[in-house]
Protein backbone atom coordinates (compact mmCIF):
# COMPACT_ATOMS: atom_id res chain seq x y z
CA UNK A 1 0.00 0.00 0.00
CA UNK A 2 1.38 3.38 -1.05
CA UNK A 3 1.72 6.07 1.61
CA UNK A 4 1.66 9.86 1.45
CA UNK A 5 4.78 11.73 2.54
CA UNK A 6 4.31 14.17 5.43
CA UNK A 7 4.84 17.90 5.09
CA UNK A 8 8.35 19.33 5.34
CA UNK A 9 9.30 21.02 8.59
CA UNK A 10 11.72 23.81 7.67
CA UNK A 11 12.66 24.77 11.21
CA UNK A 12 16.28 24.70 12.36
CA UNK A 13 17.23 22.62 15.41
CA UNK A 14 17.89 24.59 18.60
CA UNK A 15 21.62 25.20 19.27
CA UNK A 16 21.04 23.78 22.76
CA UNK A 17 19.81 20.40 21.47
CA UNK A 18 22.15 17.41 21.74
CA UNK A 19 23.02 14.88 19.04
CA UNK A 20 23.28 11.75 21.18
CA UNK A 21 25.34 9.60 18.75
CA UNK A 22 28.16 12.16 18.92
CA UNK A 23 28.03 12.00 22.73
CA UNK A 24 28.41 8.22 22.44
CA UNK A 25 31.38 8.71 20.10
CA UNK A 26 33.11 10.98 22.62
CA UNK A 27 32.43 8.57 25.47
CA UNK A 28 33.85 5.66 23.45
CA UNK A 29 37.06 7.64 22.99
CA UNK A 30 37.28 8.01 26.78
CA UNK A 31 36.68 4.27 27.12
CA UNK A 32 39.66 3.68 24.82
CA UNK A 33 41.83 5.88 27.07
CA UNK A 34 40.69 3.87 30.09
CA UNK A 35 41.52 0.58 28.36
CA UNK A 36 45.02 1.87 27.51
CA UNK A 37 45.56 2.81 31.17
CA UNK A 38 44.28 -0.58 32.32
CA UNK A 39 46.73 -2.58 30.20
CA UNK A 40 49.77 -0.31 30.61
CA UNK A 41 49.84 2.08 33.56
CA UNK A 42 47.85 -0.19 35.86
CA UNK A 43 49.67 -3.33 34.76
CA UNK A 44 51.80 -4.36 37.73
CA UNK A 45 54.32 -6.05 35.44
CA UNK A 46 55.11 -2.95 33.34
CA UNK A 47 57.79 -0.47 34.42
CA UNK A 48 57.45 2.75 32.41
CA UNK A 49 60.52 4.35 30.86
CA UNK A 50 60.78 8.08 29.96
CA UNK A 51 59.55 7.55 26.37
CA UNK A 52 56.72 5.34 27.61
CA UNK A 53 55.55 8.13 29.93
CA UNK A 54 55.65 10.64 27.07
CA UNK A 55 53.68 8.30 24.77
CA UNK A 56 51.11 7.48 27.42
CA UNK A 57 50.55 11.00 28.73
CA UNK A 58 50.54 12.44 25.21
CA UNK A 59 47.89 10.01 24.01
CA UNK A 60 45.76 10.52 27.12
CA UNK A 61 45.92 14.31 26.78
CA UNK A 62 45.01 14.24 23.09
CA UNK A 63 42.32 11.57 23.57
CA UNK A 64 40.59 13.36 26.44
CA UNK A 65 40.77 16.73 24.67
CA UNK A 66 39.31 15.21 21.48
CA UNK A 67 36.50 13.51 23.42
CA UNK A 68 35.59 16.74 25.23
CA UNK A 69 35.55 18.70 21.96
CA UNK A 70 33.35 16.08 20.28
CA UNK A 71 30.84 16.25 23.14
CA UNK A 72 30.89 20.06 23.44
CA UNK A 73 31.04 20.92 19.72
CA UNK A 74 29.99 18.07 17.43
CA UNK A 75 27.18 16.90 19.71
CA UNK A 76 25.64 20.38 19.89
CA UNK A 77 23.50 21.48 16.99
CA UNK A 78 24.54 24.58 15.07
CA UNK A 79 22.54 27.82 15.19
CA UNK A 80 22.49 27.41 11.41
CA UNK A 81 21.14 24.35 9.62
CA UNK A 82 23.45 21.39 10.26
CA UNK A 83 23.41 18.18 8.23
CA UNK A 84 25.59 15.08 8.17
CA UNK A 85 26.82 12.81 5.40
CA UNK A 86 25.29 9.81 7.13
CA UNK A 87 22.99 9.74 10.13
CA UNK A 88 24.70 7.14 12.35
CA UNK A 89 22.50 5.94 15.21
CA UNK A 90 23.47 5.28 18.81
CA UNK A 91 23.88 1.50 18.44
CA UNK A 92 25.98 1.85 15.31
CA UNK A 93 28.20 4.42 17.04
CA UNK A 94 28.68 2.00 19.94
CA UNK A 95 30.06 -0.53 17.47
CA UNK A 96 31.95 1.71 15.02
CA UNK A 97 33.36 4.27 17.47
CA UNK A 98 33.92 1.58 20.11
CA UNK A 99 36.02 -0.57 17.77
CA UNK A 100 37.71 2.56 16.39
CA UNK A 101 38.78 3.76 19.83
CA UNK A 102 40.29 0.35 20.61
CA UNK A 103 42.24 0.32 17.34
CA UNK A 104 43.32 3.89 17.99
CA UNK A 105 45.14 2.95 21.20
CA UNK A 106 47.16 0.15 19.57
CA UNK A 107 50.09 2.36 18.40
CA UNK A 108 50.25 4.11 21.79
CA UNK A 109 50.17 0.77 23.62
CA UNK A 110 52.93 -0.54 21.33
CA UNK A 111 55.16 2.47 22.03
CA UNK A 112 54.58 2.15 25.76
CA UNK A 113 55.35 -1.57 25.84
CA UNK A 114 58.33 -1.23 23.47
CA UNK A 115 59.98 1.39 25.69
CA UNK A 116 59.17 -0.13 29.09
CA UNK A 117 60.63 -2.95 31.12
CA UNK A 118 58.63 -5.87 32.49
CA UNK A 119 58.97 -7.52 35.86
CA UNK A 120 58.12 -11.22 36.21
CA UNK A 121 58.80 -13.16 39.43
CA UNK A 122 61.02 -10.33 40.65
CA UNK A 123 63.18 -10.39 37.51
CA UNK A 124 63.29 -7.30 35.24
CA UNK A 125 63.27 -7.97 31.49
CA UNK A 126 63.85 -5.61 28.57
CA UNK A 127 61.23 -5.39 25.79
CA UNK A 128 61.51 -7.66 22.76
CA UNK A 129 59.78 -5.52 20.13
CA UNK A 130 61.40 -4.24 16.94
CA UNK A 131 60.74 -1.03 15.01
CA UNK A 132 59.54 -2.94 11.93
CA UNK A 133 56.64 -4.34 13.97
CA UNK A 134 55.30 -0.79 14.34
CA UNK A 135 54.31 -0.63 10.63
CA UNK A 136 51.18 -2.85 10.82
CA UNK A 137 50.40 -1.33 14.22
CA UNK A 138 50.40 2.14 12.67
CA UNK A 139 47.89 1.01 10.03
CA UNK A 140 45.59 -0.27 12.77
CA UNK A 141 45.81 3.11 14.47
CA UNK A 142 45.04 4.89 11.18
CA UNK A 143 41.96 2.72 10.69
CA UNK A 144 40.89 3.50 14.24
CA UNK A 145 41.35 7.23 13.59
CA UNK A 146 38.97 7.23 10.64
CA UNK A 147 36.45 4.98 12.41
CA UNK A 148 36.39 7.37 15.36
CA UNK A 149 36.69 10.79 13.76
CA UNK A 150 35.49 10.62 10.12
CA UNK A 151 32.02 12.21 10.46
CA UNK A 152 31.55 14.83 7.71
CA UNK A 153 29.24 17.66 8.75
CA UNK A 154 27.81 20.47 6.64
CA UNK A 155 26.73 23.86 7.98
CA UNK A 156 24.30 25.52 5.58
CA UNK A 157 24.48 29.31 5.81
CA UNK A 158 21.95 30.62 3.34
CA UNK A 159 22.36 34.24 4.44
CA UNK A 160 26.12 34.15 3.81
CA UNK A 161 25.65 32.17 0.59
CA UNK A 162 27.97 29.35 1.59
CA UNK A 163 28.07 25.79 2.84
CA UNK A 164 30.99 24.74 5.05
CA UNK A 165 31.99 21.07 5.03
CA UNK A 166 33.92 19.69 8.00
CA UNK A 167 35.40 16.31 7.04
CA UNK A 168 36.10 15.30 10.66
CA UNK A 169 33.25 17.17 12.28
CA UNK A 170 33.38 20.72 13.59
CA UNK A 171 35.51 19.67 16.58
CA UNK A 172 38.58 18.88 14.44
CA UNK A 173 39.32 21.66 11.92
CA UNK A 174 40.99 19.45 9.30
CA UNK A 175 40.00 19.45 5.63
CA UNK A 176 37.46 22.25 6.07
CA UNK A 177 36.03 23.39 2.76
CA UNK A 178 33.69 26.23 1.80
CA UNK A 179 31.23 25.57 -1.03
CA UNK A 180 28.81 27.95 -2.77
CA UNK A 181 25.24 27.73 -1.51
CA UNK A 182 24.04 28.29 -5.07
CA UNK A 183 25.34 24.81 -5.94
CA UNK A 184 22.99 23.06 -3.51
CA UNK A 185 20.58 20.56 -5.07
CA UNK A 186 18.04 18.20 -3.50
CA UNK A 187 16.91 14.84 -4.86
CA UNK A 188 15.68 11.42 -3.76
CA UNK A 189 16.70 7.85 -4.47
CA UNK A 190 15.67 4.39 -3.40
CA UNK A 191 17.22 3.13 -0.18
CA UNK A 192 18.09 -0.58 -0.04
CA UNK A 193 19.67 -2.98 2.43
CA UNK A 194 23.31 -3.21 1.32
CA UNK A 195 23.89 -5.66 -1.54
CA UNK A 196 20.25 -6.82 -1.55
CA UNK A 197 17.14 -5.93 -3.58
CA UNK A 198 15.20 -5.28 -0.35
CA UNK A 199 13.98 -1.69 -0.50
CA UNK A 200 13.55 0.13 2.82
CA UNK A 201 12.14 3.34 1.38
CA UNK A 202 13.40 6.59 -0.11
CA UNK A 203 16.34 8.73 1.00
CA UNK A 204 16.17 12.47 0.38
CA UNK A 205 19.66 13.88 -0.07
CA UNK A 206 21.32 17.22 -0.53
CA UNK A 207 24.25 17.60 -2.89
CA UNK A 208 26.78 20.39 -3.31
CA UNK A 209 29.74 19.86 -5.62
CA UNK A 210 30.80 16.21 -5.29
CA UNK A 211 29.55 15.91 -1.71
CA UNK A 212 26.21 14.54 -0.53
CA UNK A 213 24.43 14.50 2.81
CA UNK A 214 21.25 12.97 4.15
CA UNK A 215 18.18 15.09 4.82
CA UNK A 216 15.44 12.57 5.51
CA UNK A 217 14.68 8.88 5.28
CA UNK A 218 11.12 7.99 4.21
CA UNK A 219 10.64 4.42 5.40
CA UNK A 220 8.08 2.31 3.60
CA UNK A 221 6.50 2.23 0.16
CA UNK A 222 5.59 5.80 -0.74
CA UNK A 223 3.76 7.03 -3.79
CA UNK A 224 6.45 8.39 -6.21
CA UNK A 225 4.51 11.62 -6.68
CA UNK A 226 4.28 12.08 -2.93
CA UNK A 227 8.02 11.52 -2.56
CA UNK A 228 8.79 14.11 -5.21
CA UNK A 229 6.46 16.60 -3.53
CA UNK A 230 8.46 16.00 -0.38
CA UNK A 231 11.72 16.61 -2.26
CA UNK A 232 10.33 19.81 -3.75
CA UNK A 233 9.33 20.86 -0.23
CA UNK A 234 12.89 20.35 1.00
CA UNK A 235 14.30 22.24 -2.00
CA UNK A 236 11.95 25.13 -1.28
CA UNK A 237 12.74 25.14 2.45
CA UNK A 238 16.51 25.19 1.79
CA UNK A 239 16.43 27.46 -1.25
CA UNK A 240 18.04 24.68 -3.29
CA UNK A 241 17.64 23.33 -6.82
CA UNK A 242 15.19 20.46 -7.23
CA UNK A 243 16.43 17.49 -9.26
CA UNK A 244 14.01 15.07 -10.86
CA UNK A 245 14.78 11.32 -10.57
CA UNK A 246 16.03 11.40 -14.17
CA UNK A 247 18.37 14.32 -13.46
CA UNK A 248 19.59 12.75 -10.22
CA UNK A 249 20.43 9.48 -12.03
CA UNK A 250 22.93 11.39 -14.23
CA UNK A 251 24.97 12.97 -11.44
Amino acid sequence: MMQHAPAVQASVASPSSIHVPDVVRGVMLLVGVAVLAKFTLLNEHVIFGPIAWLAFLGFVAIGVAAAVRIILIDARESALRLTRTRQVGVLKELVVAGCGSLLLIVPAAFLVMATSQEMWAGRVEDPHMSAIEFVPVAFLGLAGFFMTFWRPQFVLDRAAGKIVRYAFGRSIPLRVKELPYSGLAVYSEGYFITNTPHRLGDMIRGRVGKYTFELEMLRGQFNPEAVQRRVIGWASALGATYLTPEQAAKI
